[in-house]
């Protein structure tokens, strides 16, 4: 978008003219795209654009928006901050705007006489709507908890926005059970940074790591504060001047006044439906644990002390199911997530202890003498004869076939020469192609990987053992560092953007010199260019530049419309011309 001349060439001397500090908070408070700081004239572009410039005004509060429309008269303040923005800039011979008059225009619609609404009195919050929320922080903590250890467990496949794809949400739906929103978790879990794409797989952050071995309120205070920083400054700003308001249409209204350009309808709607998820709203009433999230308190402590008690463990079942009667601990939960399959998951969840689980347990490196010790500790009665039946059925079988890699063949090691003449004579293995190898040992041409899924589709427990002899731990990739955040790109950006301009100043250029230059050039805009002399005395010319190359500026004299050249370094100051 091209802007008349003198503003465009304004903006860019003046974003020359700030350093990295003030151009940081610009990109901040605009949202710029690391991708526009190549240069002062891709900045400038990406801040005169419409869109953007709709979205930027949207979030400036009342004083800010009567500021823009009547500068002269605006609080230093006020001024300060839409300097900040890039809205303006303040000098001693007037105010620059550097938006459209179409913009301008919309900004002095705003009724003067417009007075604030009255803040709305809270409502109390009686003691079950209290722990109605505070079940719903502790079914998030623990609900995202199982999404991050299955995802520890497991490979899952994520798109070009971190997002699992079709086939790995199926898998995520099997291995987590009914009850999980898994968009919902997984995108509170990006939020506060305990996940995130890897060589296009989720992993697991340090930080998500760290975040598995808290207490559930500090779990909880993570990503609650993680989801309240990422909400908008206007809405923060509301809620915050008032922390014991309601969320119902009088914080519509509220902001309504106080941010009149923001469109509501459906960023408030999502706000108050995650609100509710984290449990720091209770029917649009904010909870004590909410108030101090974003007003003063210890949300932390507020909410252990609202938090439901944990069941003393689950109550084993002949059908192999495993029932809780109230919230499980962490290490419970931990527990039977690694032995058992989740029939319901949830606060109160439902396991099912199975063939495939056991195995998958053993494949994960559990001990198999440790399984029945492991199934007493979470269990309040005794663990039922069939469950530690299947239990040592299982460990027998699967340790009774394990599958090794050697070389470029893979070897079928069996603890009985039955076994070993069964596989070579079912007709399910044929397409394996075993040949017997001593007693008890069987080669194969294929994979490792594929000789042990084929043996379990043929409904034989077996082990994939690693060199080291030791069952192969499948397990989803761990970063070496944490991702480059946004801020560390907008500081590398943003370093190098002024960088570029310093060295241009050192040599002699002035700033922003390469960008003014483009656009003049391109909207045929005179310039009125300070030049040294070789005496050392200073002139001004007016010219329209032409072209820049080998470190001069040719161009047009208006006054004498002449051809000029002018070397680059003997320039000291530049900016558009305006005919008096």
């Amino acid at each position: 978008m091209t802007l008349p001349s003198d503003t465009t060439l304004a903006l860019i001397k003046w974003l020359a003219s700030r350093d990295s500090d003030q151009l940081l908070t610009l990109m901040r408070h605009r949202a710029i795209a690391v991708s526009s700081c190549g240069s002062f004239r891709s900045l400038a572009e990406a801040l005169v654009h419409s869109q953007g410039t709709t979205e930027s005004l949207s979030r400036l509060s009342r004083p800010e928006l009567q500021g823009l429309s009547s500068p002269q008269s605006a609080p230093d303040e006020v001024l300060d901050a839409l300097e900040a923005a890039g809205f303006l800039s303040r000098e001693p011979s007037g105010h620059t705007l550097f938006i459209s008059p179409v913009e301008l225009e919309a900004v002095g619609s705003l009724d003067p006489a417009a007075r604030p609404p009255r803040p709305a009195s809270p409502s109390p919050l009686g003691d079950k709507a209290r722990s109605i929320a505070a079940t719903h922080a502790l079914t998030m903590v623990v609900t995202v908890g199982d999404l991050l250890e299955v995802l520890t467990s497991t490979s899952t496949s994520v798109g070009p926005e971190g997002l699992p794809t079709a086939t790995a949400l199926k898998n995520l739906d099997a291995a987590l059970g009914v009850g999980y929103d898994i968009s919902a978790l997984w995108r509170m879990a990006s939020l506060a940074g305990l996940l995130r794409p890897h060589q296009g797989l989720a992993a697991l952050t340090a930080a998500g790591n760290r975040w598995l071995e808290m207490p559930e309120a500090e779990r909880w205070h993570t990503i609650a504060t993680a989801w309240w920083e990422s909400l908008p400054p206007w809405l923060r700003t509301t809620c915050a001047a008032n922390p014991t308001a309601p969320w119902d249409h009088n914080l519509e209204t509220q902001l309504g006044y106080h941010f009149p350009l923001v469109a509501l309808d459906v960023t408030l709607e999502r706000v108050r439906e995650d609100a509710h998820f984290l449990g720091v709203l209770a029917d649009n009433q904010p909870t004590p644990w909410g108030i101090a999230l974003w007003g003063p308190g210890e949300a932390t402590a507020i909410l252990g002390g609202d938090l439901p008690a944990h069941s003393p463990g689950v109550f084993a079942q002949e059908d192999y199911t495993l029932l809780a009667t109230g919230p499980l601990s962490p290490q419970h939960r931990r527990a039977l997530g690694t032995l058992a399959t989740r029939d319901l998951g949830g606060l109160i969840p439902r396991f099912r202890l199975t063939s495939s689980s056991l195995l998958g347990a053993l494949q994960r490196g559990v001990p198999a003498q440790t399984i029945p010790e492991m199934l007493a500790e979470v269990c309040v009665n005794d663990v039922p004869a069939g469950m530690l039946a299947l239990v040592s059925d299982i460990s027998r079988r699967a340790h009774d076939l394990e599958v090794h890699s050697r070389g470029e063949t893979t070897l079928v090691i069996t603890r009985g020469d039955t076994l070993a003449q069964e596989l070579l004579s079912d007709p399910g293995l044929v397409v394996l192609g075993l040949t017997r190898h001593g007693d008890h040992e069987l080669v194969c041409s294929w994979p490792a990987e594929r000789v042990h899924s084929t043996l379990l589709g043929a409904s034989y427990p077996a082990l994939l053992m690693n060199s080291g002899g030791q069952p192969e731990n499948e397990s989803a990739p761990v970063p070496e560092d944490d991702p480059e955040t946004l801020e560390s790109k907008r500081l590398e950006a943003v370093a190098q953007l002024v960088h570029n301009a310093a060295e241009a100043a050192a040599k002699g250029v002035p700033a922003g010199f390469q960008s003014i230059i483009e656009v003049a050039t391109e909207i045929k805009t005179p310039l009125e260019i300070v030049v040294t002399m070789p005496d050392g005395t200073e002139i001004t010319i007016v010219m329209e530049p032409r072209a820049l190359s080998a470190g001069r500026l040719r161009g047009v004299e208006i006054k004498h419309a002449v051809e000029k050249t002018i070397p680059v370094s003997h320039i000291t100051s530049i900016r558009a011309w305006t005919e008096s």
